[in-house]
């Protein structure tokens, strides 16, 4: 079981760690970062996500953490400048390019663009 201290370097190396309440792991490219069973932020080649809805007092936690690691902006809670896609919700679909898989998506609440597609 990884503590703060140690996720902290885990997210920095994007390396997979499981604590009590906080967890990364790999699918495909994608670094997926949960917060108890949110997914919470997203890192792969085509860049970094971090869902800067509020939550509990835990995950503000995590999300800052994630934030301090991986040089991300303000603190969550601080208003997002218009379109610089730090808040977004994250969907699954049924991918047309890939009819057996699924695809992660991450969508930008300011914008509606899609900032992330990553299919199985």
């Amino acid at each position: 079981m990884d503590s703060y201290r140690t996720i902290e370097q885990k997210l920095i190396e994007y390396k997979p760690f499981k604590g009590n309440s906080m967890t990364a792991i790999w699918q495909g490219t994608s670094y997926l970062v949960y917060s108890y069973n949110t997914l919470i932020a997203i890192a792969n080649p085509e860049g970094m996500n971090l869902d800067v809805h509020k939550y509990s007092t835990t995950t503000s936690r995590h999300q800052n953490l994630i934030r301090k690691a991986w040089g991300i902006g303000a603190k969550v809670g601080k208003p997002a400048k218009a379109c610089d896609h730090t808040k977004f919700s994250i969907t699954w679909h049924d991918c047309a390019d890939h009819p057996s898989n699924d695809c992660l998506v991450a969508t930008c609440d300011n914008c509606n663009q899609v900032t992330l597609r990553d299919c199985e």
